[in-house]
């Protein structure tokens, strides 16, 4: 749902942001990419927490070196949303968001553990949906195991 915006966006020649995930499969989002090239706009994908104070923070220390070689990196994310932040219509959905708790939740964790993106990601048996079935369609549980340049496990 993310691509005919883009598409406007490139014959007005407006930059453009959009919501997290960039688009529920690569071939929509590599047409996102090279739509918004083609016509000499920027196109953004919004991942919020990379900005907060504690993961610049960390990010910052990574960086430098304070911390050391990274041997591993966990993250536990325990945020509760309420009932109506699911009753937005395709809240949880393969179809419109690409899943549920690992990419509306999780993946700013993933995104902030070891400073980057994983080169390799592994999903666990921890991962499915726990509520009663007809409240999610998509996971709303998550375990993972991510390997990062360096081959830090998080």
């Amino acid at each position: 749902m993310r691509l005919d915006p883009v598409r406007l966006c490139a014959q007005a020649r407006k930059h453009v942001q959009v919501q997290k995930p960039i688009a529920t499969s690569p071939a929509i989002a590599r047409e996102m990419i090279d739509t918004a090239a083609a016509a000499g706009i920027l196109l953004h994908v919004v991942s919020q927490h990379r900005f907060d104070e504690s993961s610049l923070f960390l990010a910052s220390a990574i960086k430098a070196g304070r911390l050391g070689r990274l041997l591993q990196c966990d993250a536990y994310v325990k945020w509760f949303r309420t009932d109506a932040y699911y009753a937005r219509p395709g809240k949880g959905t393969w179809s419109v968001e690409g899943g549920g708790a690992l990419i509306n939740q999780g993946i700013h964790q993933g995104r902030i553990c070891c400073n980057g993106w994983p080169d390799r990601f592994a999903r666990c048996p921890g991962c499915g949906n726990l509520a009663p079935p007809t409240r999610f369609e998509s996971e709303d549980v998550v375990s993972a195991i991510l390997r990062y340049d360096g081959g830090a496990p998080a």
